[in-house]
């Protein structure tokens, strides 16, 4: 079987023959890099996997990263320096799914907001925004929408299908994203 290779980037992605726009425009993801205290025209984030075997591995570029399990795999970027905020977006594939989500944490590490969009084959998605305040304290916003116009919609007869595909994986600190141990291992080489 020929080996594939796997580019996820910010841009439009193919699932399996059905096409999932990216979740926000670049202008959308430089609007929340900003937001969070990274400039994204000095953008230049490690990259890690978990292609589906449930472990997760850095890699060099998104173009070293194989071709993960059709059921489900993701990709994650983190863009960090010493004493300053960080961003951390991850992106995972399925077959009937996409789920963008993008997490910024303060110097310290704790979280302080996350946007995410959960899309799906049928023509339908899932956005959920947070904020956390210096106590903790948090801010939701959701709805669903139609992915062609990006319009709200209702909620959609078929989600109580995917509950548990819809709930947002809530990180509080950096230290507790599931790359984590790869990132302090790297930080402790340098």
């Amino acid at each position: 079987m020929k080996r594939r290779t796997l580019h996820l980037g910010l841009s439009a992605t193919l699932l399996l023959g059905l096409v999932v726009a990216a979740p926000a425009s670049t202008v959308e993801l430089s609007e929340f890099a900003r937001n969070c205290g990274i400039e994204p025209s000095t953008y230049s984030p490690r990259i890690f996997a978990e292609l589906g075997d449930g472990q997760w591995k850095e890699y060099e570029n998104d173009s070293k990263v194989p071709l993960g399990d059709p059921d489900w795999s993701e990709i994650a970027y983190l863009e960090q320096k010493s004493n300053q905020p960080a961003l951390a977006t991850v992106q995972g594939l399925g077959q009937d799914f996409a789920e963008y989500t993008s997490y910024c944490f303060d110097s310290t590490g704790n979280l302080r907001a996350l946007e995410r969009e959960f899309r799906t084959a049928w023509g339908w998605g899932f956005k959920d925004i947070r904020s956390y305040d210096r106590t903790g304290h948090e801010s939701v916003k959701t709805h669903f929408f139609h992915m062609e116009t990006g319009k709200e919609i209702p909620r959609p007869k078929d989600a109580d299908a995917i509950k548990e595909a819809l709930q947002t994986r809530v990180y509080r600190k950096l230290s507790q994203l599931p790359f984590s141990a790869l990132i302090n291992h790297a930080s402790a080489k340098r």
